[in-house]
């Protein structure tokens, strides 16, 4: 036990190392040899219900990267229960999109395949990769309650195009797309303390009704630990 914490130690630590925000205020986090190797291991040595091995690295690689972020476990390519890992007594989901960018733009979409919907998770963590630049992007943590009430249903032949005039793609059938835009500030990951800032932040406020209830509270919240990690003045949580 205490040399398996010891690795989460260390992994954390150079994750932490990778870490920096864009410039459109997002964590972004440079994906290590080690990181990589590990997900190509799992990709190679999973069986494929949906997507192929090119889908199950992305999904694996943000899985491993947060991770290590948060000091957990890394994915060990078994079957999973509906989320990925508990996160401060939480149920967590990491669903992560493969992009040709490091930029995340408000026309992005995030997307859910509606059969994923009933899952036993109560929080997503949205992130985009760069294979080319070896780069993840953290971009976004919800509570589940509120991507399901954001979120626009759309068929298979019929998901709608984004802002700059692109089709969104979704291989999944039936998809729930919720635009980048429409996702509040208090959710957005721009900092490596942000994912347990909104975590604590709804524990105490104990959002397990529809919706979300005591915003105002989780905004104080959030923003009393920005100030104290000096996250105001432009430096990283950590």
């Amino acid at each position: 036990m205490k040399i398996n914490t010891d690795i989460q130690t260390n992994r954390r630590r150079e994750t932490f190392r990778n870490c920096k925000r864009n410039h459109e205020g997002y964590l972004q986090v440079h994906i290590s040899d080690d990181q990589l190797a590990h997900a190509k291991y799992l990709a190679d040595h999973s069986n494929f219900k949906d997507g192929s091995k090119c889908t199950a690295l992305i999904g694996f690689l943000g899985q491993t990267v947060v991770a290590d972020l948060m000091g957990c476990k890394r994915p060990d390519g078994k079957p999973d229960k509906g989320f990925d890992m508990m996160l401060y007594g939480k149920k967590v989901d990491v669903k992560t999109m493969e992009r040709s960018t490091d930029v995340i733009k408000k026309h992005y979409a995030y997307n859910l395949a509606v059969r994923q919907r009933n899952n036993d998770t109560e929080y997503y963590i949205f992130c985009s990769v760069n294979l080319d630049t070896r780069n993840l992007v953290i971009s976004c943590i919800l509570p589940k309650k509120v991507f399901l009430r954001k979120a626009k249903l759309y068929g298979r032949n019929d998901l709608p195009k984004n802002d700059a005039g692109k089709q969104i793609r979704d291989r999944c059938g039936d998809t729930l797309v919720l635009l980048n835009r429409d996702v509040a500030k208090k959710y957005t990951v721009g900092y490596c303390g942000a994912i347990r800032a909104v975590l604590r932040a709804d524990t105490r406020n104990d959002c397990r009704t529809p919706g979300i209830t005591g915003t105002k509270d989780v905004s104080s919240v959030i923003g009393k630990i920005r100030k104290k990690a000096g996250y105001e003045n432009g430096n990283h949580y950590k």
